[in-house]
Order: C-alpha cells, then sequence, then structure tokens
C-alpha cells in the first residue's frame, strides 16, 4: 500500500491545482497541515481545493533541481509550491500557498481575528535555517550534457541562495525556537518538545 502511495505522489500529475511537496520539509508540512484543517468540512471548502492533487519532489534524489521543476514550477528550486490555472503563476513559498487555501476556505481566518492570524502565520513561516549551497547545484553545471535553458536556471539557484539576505532569518534564532516552543509547552516545567526538534525538521528546506 505505501509502495502505491508512493509511486502515485512521484508520479507525474498535470491536474489543476497541483502542490508539489516533500513529506520532511518543515515549510511542505505546514502547507499540509492548513489543507487538511481546510479539508476537515469540503462543504465550506472551494470546489477547486476538494479537487487539489499532490505531487512529490524528491529533495534526496535533487528532483527539485531537475530542469522541468526549475523552468515550469519554482525556479528557486525549492518545496513546496503550487501550481493552478486560477493564478497568474506558481505559487513559490510556504506562506502565499497558505493564504491562497485559506482563500478557498475563508472560515480558516475568521475576520475578527485576521490580525492576529496572519501576524502568527508570518511569523511561523519566516523560521529559517542556515541557507547552505547545495553542492549537487555544481555537480550539474560542471556537466556538459545539459540544456542552456537548464544551466541558467541552476545559475540562477545558485545565486538566489547565495544572495538570501542576512537579515530574514538565515539561523533558527533563539527567540524563534522559543517563541514555537510556547505553542506547544503544555507544562512550564517541562522542557519543549518543539524547542528540542525545530532543527531537525528545517534542515531538508535548504537544499
Amino acid at each position: 500500500m505505501l509502495l502505491r502511495l508512493y509511486q502515485k505522489l512521484r508520479g507525474r500529475n498535470y491536474s489543476d491545482p497541483c502542490l508539489y511537496t516533500f513529506p520532511f520539509s518543515l515549510y511542505s508540512i505546514m502547507v499540509q497541515f492548513t489543507i487538511a484543517l481546510a479539508l476537515r468540512d469540503k462543504s465550506q471548502s472551494s470546489r477547486e481545493l476538494a479537487k487539489i492533487k499532490h505531487r512529490l519532489v524528491n529533495l534526496h534524489r535533487n528532483e527539485n533541481l531537475s530542469e522541468d521543476y526549475l523552468l515550469h514550477v519554482n525556479p528557486k528550486g525549492k518545496v513546496p509550491a503550487l501550481t493552478s490555472k486560477s493564478i497568474p503563476a506558481p505559487l513559490t513559498d510556504s506562506l502565499s500557498i497558505s493564504y491562497w487555501v485559506c482563500e478557498q476556505h475563508p472560515s480558516l481566518i475568521p475576520e475578527a481575528h485576521r490580525t492576529t492570524i496572519q501576524r502568527l502565520l508570518s511569523q511561523l513561516h519566516h523560521i529559517q535555517a542556515e541557507n547552505n549551497p547545495n553542492p549537487a547545484v555544481d555537480d550539474l553545471l560542471a556537466r556538459t550534457d545539459i540544456s542552456p535553458e537548464h544551466r541558467r536556471a541552476l545559475e540562477y539557484k545558485r545565486d538566489w541562495l547565495l544572495d538570501v539576505a542576512p537579515e530574514v532569518l538565515p539561523y533558527i534564532a533563539a527567540e524563534n525556537v522559543n517563541w514555537v516552543g510556547s505553542l506547544f509547552l503544555t507544562d512550564p516545567c517541562q522542557p519543549s518538545m518543539a524547542g528540542r526538534n525545530v532543527c531537525d525538521l528545517v534542515v531538508m528546506d535548504n537544499l
């Protein structure tokens, strides 16, 4: 059963809309959790959200660096990403995708709490780890059998990663870990599980 599910996720899927994701990516998990909340009551979700499909982008196999993914889905080579005929261009970050989901299920952001929810979402989705260069990019650029378009896309991916502004939390700052921990800490006398595990969750998002 798990093998069939894996094969289904890996298969090329041009259904509309389509979420490109990786199960060990913190940002993918954030989006999938938002979708799960929205689909608890399908009667209030849009038809577009109800028919969303998922496609696995295996970061362990550098599928995020493929020519097709970089040119047609996300030039940054990151997950998650969302494509849909209803939007002019793919959504390439977890926060914008989460807001798209909320637009399909407006009750997720009640007007009375909109400001607070948007503030917390922004903080949560800006937790970042160190943006380390991915050696696989240079390995691909060293090849002579890739197309000029793929080479330009890889160079853009490499330069984008190097140019990520340091002020946008390039590291998991202690205050971020404490803030996330406070969301889940039920017993103030016990250490926070979130504080211990956030670093493990985000490491795959820097490929």
